[in-house]
């Protein structure tokens, strides 16, 4: 239930202006899609370390309107919050999150929104790329001094905050426009839209792709999220779903208590449960290796000297579509009553945020990846057939506006918003090419996207 606030007025600026430094533009000479190119664009966004609301997030907005300036792109700038997008059910209520969000809906952010219209009959295809990047907990935990905000290469790997998560598939779609772009110029035949949709909060809810896709003008045949899917291309998405489980207690004095007394003795069982229920999630789905249960904060008691009166474990559901949300808290609340048969057993509670999995993908668009992936890189048999993408994005907002879409990107989630954060240069390249080619089969007539 939403606590009512007073709506306030949203505060007038001018549009971004561009750095007082000039941004420069790559200097590597040759094809847009040499890997050396890609590399040298990611790594000037890794050095802006566009985090939430930051100078550097509007620096990276700023540095791609250039880069698509310079191709003929019609450009506009899309602001986030908008009265009519709060009414949207895909809208998420950043304010709420209290910290240095509290002042969510004052702060002026903007989407870059671009299209190439390559003057011909032909399919419109949308690639979506987040700029925002995870903020940085564990500075110490990073091999090298700032090494989130000072891009290298090491062993063939770009390492900065966002290589993986997803500014090393920002770069590679400004790469397949510079590319596509040129071969127009040159005389290719090209029909249709190439739309490029540079946008932030991705990482805060999604509000982001829903304010540039509340803005779009015709119809949209296929888009792309250049997520980190490891090299998998995938149509589906896991939903993010979070709710508490409230422990009690019956607070007396430590030296004559039991441990049914002290609400942080059931919050260790329910973690167990929680535990055991992640395991029951993963048999369910055939023995997934994906995680679908994290207990990812425990809170309870003020004093260390009293037994806790209450205690209540935040928790996080990652959920295909073939598994409910409702099906896993009953399955929840059964295991609970089984483990508490003498007493009230903790209460499951509402909490935070729910995400629904996105379940219709484009499948033509997917079909076409692979095929290119096959191509040119050796891929084993997983990676060639249909996955879902083990995380919540923006796809599920793609979704509410009815326009199919796939999940494919460079880098993988298990290296994002860690140290040492990383995408191999390997993935940057295949990536590119793959994306490229298949767009250019697109445009050109070759093939047909059809769903």
């Amino acid at each position: 239930m939403r606590r009512a606030t007073v709506r306030p007025q949203p505060r007038t600026r001018e549009p971004f202006p561009i750095m007082n430094t000039p941004i420069a533009t790559p200097t590597t000479a040759g094809s847009p899609l040499d890997t050396a190119a890609i590399v040298e664009t990611a790594s000037a966004l890794i050095a802006m370390h566009p985090v939430y609301d930051s100078a550097g997030q509007r620096h990276a907005m700023d540095y791609l309107e250039q880069r698509m300036r310079a191709l003929g792109a019609s450009i506009r700038r899309c602001r986030i919050y908008d009265e009519e997008i709060e009414k949207h059910p895909c809208y998420v209520h950043v304010e709420n999150f209290g910290g240095p969000f509290a002042g969510y809906r004052e702060t002026v952010r903007e989407n870059l929104v671009c299209e190439l219209d390559f003057g011909e009959p032909g399919p419109t295809v949308l690639l979506n790329g987040h700029v925002d990047v995870e903020f940085v907990t564990a500075p110490e935990q990073w091999s090298k001094p700032e090494g989130w905000r000072k891009p290298r290469v090491e062993d063939g790997l770009l390492y900065g905050r966002g290589s993986s998560d997803m500014l090393g598939a920002v770069a590679c779609f400004v790469a397949v426009a510079e590319a596509l772009s040129r071969a127009k110029a040159e005389g290719a035949r090209l029909g249709g839209r190439l739309l490029l949709h540079f946008v932030v909060d991705e990482e805060i809810g999604g509000n982001g792709t829903l304010a540039t896709l509340s803005t779009l003008d015709g119809k949209v045949d296929a888009a792309l999220i250049g997520e980190p899917t490891d090299g998998a291309v995938c149509t589906r998405t896991r939903s993010f779903e979070q709710f508490k489980v409230v422990c009690g207690g019956r607070p007396r004095h430590m030296c004559l208590s039991d441990g049914s007394a002290n609400a942080l003795s059931q919050a260790v069982r329910v973690f167990t449960i929680l535990e055991e229920l992640d395991q029951w999630c993963r048999d369910q789905l055939g023995g997934d290796p994906v995680r679908s249960l994290c207990a990812g904060v425990l809170r309870g008691g003020s004093d260390a000297a009293v037994p806790a009166a209450s205690a209540e474990l935040l928790v996080t559901a990652a959920l295909p579509p073939s598994l409910t949300f409702d099906a896993v808290i009953a399955e929840l609340e059964a295991r609970l009553r089984a483990a508490f048969p003498d007493a009230e057993p903790p209460q499951v509670a509402p909490y935070g945020l729910r995400f629904p999995a996105s379940q219709e993908g484009h499948e033509g668009l997917a079909a076409g990846l692979r095929v290119e992936l096959e191509g040119i890189a050796k891929v084993d048999a997983a990676r060639r057939e249909a996955r879902d993408f083990p995380s919540a994005c923006d796809a599920r907002i793609f979704e509410s506006f009815s326009i199919p879409t796939v999940i494919y990107g460079p880098g993988s989630l298990a290296r994002a918003h860690g140290p040492d954060e990383y995408v191999s240069l390997d993935e940057l390249s295949v990536y590119t090419k793959v994306v490229h080619q298949t767009l250019r089969a697109a445009f050109s007539g070759d093939t047909e996207l059809s769903r």
